[in-house]
C-alpha cells in the first residue's frame, strides 16, 4: 500500500488486487487518490465508514486517518502523491468546477461521503487506460519524472471534468453549482461582483449560498474573492516592480489602502514588507541559478 517517501516524480501508483481483505487504519504525509475497478468493501475515514464498490473514486488528504475492512475481490488503484504536486497547474485546474469540489475541498466533504465520483462502465475503461499508461511509464528502466507528472495530471483533469458532468445530474445541484461558481471567481476575481450576483449564478438564495459555500470552502464567498485578489497581488509584488497602487488596481482592489488592509489580514505582512522578503528570496534563487 502507499508510501510516505515518494520517488522524485512525487507520485506513485500501486494496484491492490483480490488477495487484499483489509488494511489497518493509518495516516501519512501524502495524498491518496483511489479508484475501485472491481469488488466492494468498507472505507474508514476519520472513524466514519462508507461502503465502496466498483466505480468509486475518492481522495484522502494528508493528516487524515483511513483504512479498509470487509474487502471482497477488490482491485484498487492507489495513487500516492505529494500535496504540492498539482500546485503548478492549479490556475487552470481550479477553473474546473469538478476539481474545486473533488480535490481542493475534499476534506470538508469526504466525512459526509460526498467527495467521490461513481464512474460509469465507460468512464472506468478510460480511467483504467490512464492508470495503466502511468504504470507503464513508471516501470521503465529510467522513468521520466515530467511524463509521470503529466500523465497523472491528465487523469486528474479527466476525473475533474467527469465529476462535474456526472455529479451535476446525480448529486444535489448545490455542490456542483457552487463548484462552478468557485471556478467563475477564480477566472474573474479582478472584476466587480456582489454576493447577490454570485448567489444568483449558483441558483440559490443568498442564505443557502452562504451556508453551502462555507461548508465546501471554509470561507464566505466574499472572503474567498478577497483571498484570490490578495494572492494575485502577492504574485505581482514578488515578480514585478509595479507600484503598490498599481498592484492594488490590477488585483481588483478599489484603492491601495484597502489592498494593504486586506493583504495584512491574510498574510500578516504589509505589501511592502512582503515585497522586501520575496525580493531577498528571489535574489538568492538568482544567485544559485548562475
Amino acid at each position: 500500500m502507499p508510501y510516505d517517501s515518494l520517488s522524485s516524480a512525487g507520485v506513485e501508483l500501486e494496484f491492490a488486487l483480490s488477495d487484499l481483505h483489509e488494511y489497518p487504519v493509518h495516516s501519512h504525509e501524502n495524498w491518496e487518490l483511489m479508484v475501485v475497478f472491481e469488488g466492494r468493501g468498507t472505507h474508514i475515514l476519520d472513524g466514519n465508514k462508507h461502503v465502496i464498490s466498483t466505480g468509486d473514486v475518492f481522495l484522502v488528504k494528508d493528516g487524515h486517518s483511513h483504512g479498509f475492512e470487509d474487502l471482497y475481490e477488490i482491485k484498487l488503484a492507489v495513487f500516492t502523491f505529494r500535496n504540492d504536486l498539482l500546485l503548478p497547474y492549479e490556475d487552470d485546474l481550479l477553473k474546473m468546477p469538478g476539481y474545486s469540489v473533488l480535490f481542493r475541498y475534499a476534506s470538508e466533504l469526504s466525512r459526509r461521503g460526498k467527495s467521490r465520483i461513481r464512474l460509469s462502465p465507460r468512464q472506468q475503461v478510460e480511467v483504467e487506460k490512464l492508470s495503466l499508461a502511468f504504470q507503464s511509464q513508471s516501470r521503465r528502466v529510467s522513468p521520466c519524472d515530467i511524463l509521470l507528472k503529466l500523465k497523472f495530471v491528465e487523469l486528474v483533469v479527466y476525473l475533474s471534468q467527469e465529476y462535474f458532468d456526472t455529479e451535476f445530474e446525480r448529486q444535489p445541484r448545490r455542490l456542483t453549482k457552487v463548484g462552478e461558481t468557485i471556478g467563475f471567481i477564480r477566472g474573474h476575481f479582478r472584476e466587480s461582483m456582489t454576493l447577490e450576483e454570485l448567489a444568483r449564478r449558483s441558483g440559490m438564495s443568498v442564505n443557502n449560498f452562504l451556508r453551502v459555500f462555507k461548508e465546501i470552502t471554509g470561507r464566505t464567498p466574499m472572503e474567498y474573492l478577497l483571498l484570490e485578489r490578495v494572492k494575485y497581488g502577492g504574485r505581482l509584488l514578488a515578480e514585478t516592480s509595479m507600484r503598490i497602487g498599481e498592484v492594488a488596481e490590477a488585483s481588483g482592489f478599489p484603492d491601495s489602502n484597502y489592498f494593504a488592509r486586506q493583504f495584512r489580514r491574510f498574510v500578516d505582512l504589509s505589501p511592502r514588507e512582503y515585497r522586501r522578503l520575496t525580493a531577498l528570496s528571489f535574489a538568492k534563487r538568482e544567485k544559485l541559478a548562475r
